[in-house]
């Protein structure tokens, strides 16, 4: 069975056309062999061959989805009609259009800040810990001694990870000559992050297991695959090059996958560095590695198979009591808390714009709808007379609905459209207002095209109810009429004069 017949009727009816005459002439050249005039000939083969018309549909039908065909001709019919209207259509898809393409540019930032998942393996499984917490807030950094404290004892997890943030300027001239001196920002690691992330390379390897335990020894770095291919070229050669942090060199040994843009949502680290180079990245020097004081690393870990989340929060407790009484000049009141990493995201003063944004979200969705639902209400008025019409030569309500429907989709195709167009503008210049390397998380993924589809299913909805009230109300005057005429063929047919207030007054 071939789609050509939906799309192009007219060309597969004038074959069956051609075909019927075929046969016609064939039948009328054996008639005049017998002996027959030609037009009796001819009018002979017409009996036989039956209606050519019935024969056509027949065979249609017999060759065919009756459902796909009815909805073929449903869309076919909704666009005559749009395009007879073509005011009312713009205007109803420049109005979906605005509030589609607002509503997606803005979910696409909520989205950033508070569902997306970071691009690492089992990401909704990564833990994020605050161990310098208190009673008044449950959010604070760790510091490099008690990570290094939780991890030696912690029995819930695989391990424990940190990191902390470092700016640096970045001259790649010893490894890529001619390019000049970048301002740059990466993160200062330790030796498991890739590990424990669960990332492979694109080019190299990762941190080694010495390579966190002497600090200032071991200048390496693993450069970002975006500064890699934008700033460096992409050269494949880079691995075991020297560039130049704050002027000291570091022997680049790996560069991150492609995928891999970091571990905050709105942060694309240029490099990574040991955190034993702190002496050498940091103004605060080996401060950092020293002083449990100094909570400047964030800390992320996995947990345990079979181990619950409740059991890690529990031992996490029990190690930051311990910590309180072995040091209770720098631990004092410090409370440890262990969280999914992107539930932590959707708590906290942080946490306070995204969610008004989201509400923005859906109030914009809604008052697109409103007005969508205004725009139909107006012209399934206007088309309140035409309906009735429909419905006294015989047409059914479902098929009417059905009409209706496939205009909205349309509608909410096109608005959908244009909507996807405006909100990729809108990120752009988003982008452009945030720096380089906080870019990646805004665009139309699709994560974003699902929301932006289920927009415009909900401005369908508002689009057919107005259908469905516009349908009702011609059923009701059509069936008003037939009652009234139906009561007047009566009377003609009894001969009963009308009873009525003229006759009940004696005017009559």
């Amino acid at each position: 069975m071939s789609l050509k017949r939906y799309f192009w009727r007219k060309r597969w009816a004038e074959e069956r056309a051609r075909e019927l005459e075929s046969y016609l002439e064939l039948e009328t050249d054996g008639n005049i062999e017998t002996g027959m005039s030609p037009a009796d000939a001819r009018a002979a083969a017409m009996r036989k061959l039956g209606n050519p018309a019935l024969i056509k549909e027949t065979i249609y039908e017999m060759n065919t989805i009756s459902f796909l065909d009815s909805l073929w001709r449903d869309f076919r019919l909704s666009l005559r009609n749009l395009r007879r209207n073509p005011s009312f259509t713009l205007i109803v898809v420049v109005t979906l259009g605005l509030g589609i393409g607002a509503n997606t540019a803005i979910f696409s930032v909520v989205d950033g800040a508070m569902f997306r998942p970071l691009p690492v393996p089992d990401a909704r499984h990564l833990l994020a810990f605050d161990t310098a917490a208190s009673r008044e807030t449950q959010f604070g950094n760790s510091s490099f001694l008690d990570w290094q404290d939780i991890r030696g004892r912690a029995k819930s997890f695989q391990d424990l990870t940190i990191f902390n943030h470092v700016s640096a300027s970045l001259n790649p001239a010893g490894a890529v000559p001619g390019v000049s001196a970048h301002y740059a920002r990466g993160l200062m690691v330790s030796d498991n992050f890739f590990t424990l992330l669960g990332v492979q390379p694109a080019i190299g390897r990762g941190f080694l297991p010495e390579e966190g335990k002497v600090p200032g020894r071991d200048a390496v770095v693993v450069l970002g695959y975006s500064f890699w291919k934008n700033e460096l070229g992409g050269d494949p050669a880079i691995v075991g090059r020297q560039v130049r942090l704050n002027g000291h060199s570091f022997t680049v040994v790996g560069v991150t996958a492609e995928s891999f843009t970091g571990v905050e949502l709105f942060l694309r680290p240029d490099f990574y560095v040991p955190v034993m180079m702190t002496s050498v990245l940091s103004s605060d020097g080996n401060g950092l590695l020293v002083n449990r004081t100094w909570r400047a690393f964030e800390m992320d870990g996995r947990l345990r198979p079979g181990v619950t989340l409740q059991q890690a929060q529990a031992e996490l407790t029990v190690l930051m009591r311990d910590l309180e009484r072995q040091h209770p000049d720098t631990n004092k009141d410090c409370v440890g808390i262990v969280r999914y990493e992107i539930e932590r995201r959707t708590q906290g003063d942080g946490s306070l714009p995204p969610k008004i944004l989201l509400v923005l979200v859906v109030l914009v969705l809604l008052i697109a709808s409103a007005n969508v639902a205004s725009l139909m209400m107006a012209r399934a008025s206007a088309r309140l007379r035409e309906t009735s019409t429909q419905l006294a030569m015989g047409a059914s309500r479902f098929r009417l609905v059905r009409q209706f429907v496939t205009e909205s989709v349309i509608l909410a195709a096109l608005g959908l459209g244009l909507g996807l167009a405006l909100a990729a503008i809108c990120i752009r210049g988003f982008v452009a207002l945030l720096p380089p390397d906080g870019s990646p998380l805004l665009q139309i993924d699709g994560r974003a095209l699902a929301w932006a589809s289920c927009a415009a299913l909900v401005t369908i909805l508002f689009g057919v109810a107005p259908a469905l009230l516009s349908i009702r109300d011609a059923w009701a005057a059509v069936a008003t009429t037939r009652t009234a005429v139906s009561g007047h063929r009566a009377h003609r047919r009894t001969g009963c004069p009308l009873r009525g207030p003229a006759h009940r007054r004696g005017t009559l």
